[in-house]
């Protein structure tokens, strides 16, 4: 059993599952009372400061770094708009005979940082900067960086299992999880004034996102599942830990050991194929 006494630096929502009502009105003490405000003056009611997203926006500066260097490697200023298939490989592409046959398994987590070109760095960028900072309020640096690691694992995993992907990048699989975890977050939430709005147009982005993936070629639809799969799990199992701290690194644990099984058993499936590591098929 957690200790009572022990501080608690989980946010509210996690700590308490709702917010507590407001505690009962106390009859006022005129010693304790600050100075009338001037006739005339609205009240001055200081703004909250929230916390500055700083993951989201260290992941925005990777990846941009990424781009970049990508370019670099491809060789010409048109490696920023398409960098060659060399330089992905070289850099950490998916590449799932890479990781079957050299056992180059980082690339479940490199794949996070890299992009098919600025077009995709901005598109992927816009969504992280829309549900990135969001989370991250809600979740704490730590828990939310925990959030996107897992869900671009799952991503990753669910992709190599099922696609034997040959060659992928981009970090739209943690996206997705992202999006996965405020579905989860609001789905629990659904009696709640507004949460039923919340959780319709995430539905409605979703569906979107999934049917355009289904429609252009050369989208990993799979990854993306995979990381929403991860993100709505993890977060489903944060909030029925809520009041059980000594649960809470399940909801990492799990959804990590499920993508582990996947890689594991893609890898045992997989029969040969390209491998970009090694240039040989």
């Amino acid at each position: 059993m957690p200790d009572p006494a022990a501080p608690d630096d989980r946010p509210a929502w996690l700590r308490e599952g709702l917010a507590r009502p407001d505690p009962p009105a106390q009859p006022p003490d005129p010693a304790s009372e600050p100075p009338a405000e001037p006739a005339g003056e609205a009240p001055r009611q200081p703004s909250p400061r929230r916390p500055a997203p700083v993951v989201t926006w260290t992941i925005l500066g990777v990846n941009l770094v990424f781009l970049f260097v990508e370019a670099a490697l491809s060789g010409s200023a048109r490696g920023l708009v398409s960098p060659s298939g060399g330089a992905l490989c070289r850099l950490g592409a998916l590449n799932s005979a890479a990781i079957a046959e050299s056992g180059q398994w980082w690339r479940l987590f490199t794949v996070m940082v890299l992009h098919a070109g600025v077009l995709h760095f901005a598109v992927n960028s816009w969504a992280l900067w829309i549900f990135g900072p969001v989370l991250e309020q809600l979740l704490g640096r730590v828990r939310f960086s925990l959030l996107y690691l897992v869900s671009g694992l799952s991503a990753s995993a669910l992709s190599l299992s099922l696609r034997h992907t040959e060659l992928a990048v981009g970090a739209s699989g943690a996206i997705f999880g992202l999006l996965g975890a405020l579905i989860a977050f609001f789905l629990r939430r659904r009696s709640h004034p507004g949460s039923q709005g919340q959780l319709r147009n995430l539905l409605v982005v979703l569906a979107v996102n999934l049917l355009l993936g289904a429609r252009i070629p050369g989208v990993d639809n799979v990854a993306h599942i995979g990381g929403l799969l991860g993100g709505f799990t993890t977060m489903g199992l944060l909030d029925l830990a809520a009041r059980r701290r000594d649960l809470e690194a399940l909801a990492y644990a799990l959804p990590t050991a499920i993508a582990i099984g996947l890689v594991v058993w893609g890898v045992q499936t997989f029969t040969g194929g390209f491998n970009c590591a090694t240039g040989l098929s």
